[in-house]
């Protein structure tokens, strides 16, 4: 029989604590989609910064861009986030002092706030009108957030932990529309 509170090695031998780490650290964990965009947020310097569309910006944030393009639109940064001229299109972008300061994602059919927009650090404004998100989430970091609009999406009333999160965006000054 097997002792299972040992692991086990090659043929079936026992193996010592020192092993057993040893084996474990060779296993390379993938790491997700948003723990990339975090260590590149981290990792990155504000002078690292590119080309988008002919707006100059921080590196990590059109990486976070990127993610988020691929992730729920399986689309590049650069084919979804093209429009910087017309507010009125159902996506907009608007970069101002190399960071992204406006973002509008409305009719896109999300179910849930994208993890990765709290990765954008300076954002202002911030619109996710008619998909179809149930609850308010990934806002709590964002310091400089100062307009967020919700409207039309699935929101239920009276729903603790979204009126947890309104009550905390309000307090810090943060106009939030929402039905």
């Amino acid at each position: 029989m097997t002792n299972i509170t040992k692991p086990i090695g090659k043929r079936n031998r026992l193996v010592s604590k020192e092993e057993a780490k040893a084996m474990l650290e060779k296993i390379e964990v993938p790491k997700s989609a948003l723990e990339e965009a975090f260590d590149l947020v981290h990792g990155s310097e504000e002078d690292d910064v590119i080309d988008f569309h002919g707006f100059p910006l921080v590196r990590h944030e059109r990486d976070t861009l990127d993610v988020i393009a691929q992730t729920y639109f399986t689309k590049s940064a650069e084919n979804y986030f093209d429009n910087f001229d017309k507010v009125t299109e159902d996506v907009y972008l608007k970069i101002k002092d190399k960071h992204v300061v406006r973002l509008y994602m409305d009719n896109q059919n999300l179910r849930k706030i994208p993890e990765e927009i709290k990765l954008l650090t300076k954002l202002k404004k911030l619109h996710l009108l008619y998909n179809n998100i149930q609850l308010i989430e990934n806002l709590d970091e964002l310091e400089e957030l100062e307009f967020v609009h919700l409207s039309g999406n699935l929101i239920p009333e009276h729903y603790a932990a979204n009126e947890d999160v309104i009550k905390k965006l309000k307090n810090k000054g943060v106009d939030i529309y929402y039905d």
